[in-house]
């Protein structure tokens, strides 16, 4: 089990001492500071923006996540909107209400997103399973203990396992005849158990973010988020 965990949540679970006490952090507005070292959970109705969270004892909720380097939650991550880290994510589950974008991401529980789910390297579910609105796509490996779920395509330069009872489901919400273009499982080898989807060889992260560039149509949940950011700008 304690494999998949950051050392710094191991070393700060077995130190008795309460460094920043057991409360939580809750609030109305966005959080921002350089690193965050919290006991309890954070809450917050605006945007998350920390350069590392060195460890966090409990949940983490926001509209918005944003991690300049790693992450180590011993709960939930959960955002309203897209997460975005440059360096790795421990969590005990990963949800996004919108994209995921990150360097390395692990899990004991699910992950989960609305939207797409990048990372350059491994993607990595200890115990529950990996589902994508849209795309999966990594430089490195994807595992999920159990299933590995795709709207549209998955792609793994190093390789792809699931669950050995369970299976690998590209192009959920698309029509087969798409799946050669749009929901293609790619990997160095052909995983096991692959339930739908088409098998393609070579494909690259390079190719899903140059699909990803041309693509014109949208989800329902991004049409109100669109329109919000315009009338922002204007």
């Amino acid at each position: 089990m304690d494999k998949l965990v950051h050392p710094a949540i191991l070393q700060r679970d077995a130190h008795h001492e309460v460094f920043g006490g057991y409360g939580d952090i809750q609030g109305l507005g966005y959080l921002a500071c350089d690193v965050l070292d919290c006991h309890g959970s954070v809450q917050l109705d605006d945007v998350f923006d920390v350069v590392e969270v060195q460890y966090l004892g409990g949940h983490l909720t926001a509209s918005e996540i944003q991690i300049a380097g790693d992450g180590n939650v011993k709960g939930e991550a959960f955002s309203e909107t897209d997460i975005t880290v440059t360096g790795s994510l421990f969590a005990g589950a990963i949800t996004s209400q919108g994209n995921i974008d990150a360097g390395a991401l692990h899990s004991h529980g699910d992950i989960s997103c609305w939207g797409s789910l990048r990372a350059n390297g491994e993607i990595s579910s200890l115990n529950g399973e990996i589902h994508s609105g849209r795309w999966i796509a990594t430089k490195a490996t994807i595992y999920a203990a159990k299933y590995i779920k795709a709207g549209e395509s998955v792609v793994a330069e190093k390789g792809i396992n699931s669950g050995d009872d369970y299976g690998i489901l590209a192009g959920t919400t698309l029509r087969r005849s798409l799946w050669a273009t749009q929901a293609f499982i790619s990997a160095p080898g052909k995983p096991k158990h692959i339930l739908s989807g088409l098998f393609v060889e070579g494909k690259k992260l390079r190719h899903i973010d140059a699909l990803e560039k041309k693509r014109s149509d949208e989800l329902d949940w991004e049409i109100p988020r669109r329109l919000k950011r315009e009338a922002e700008l204007a």
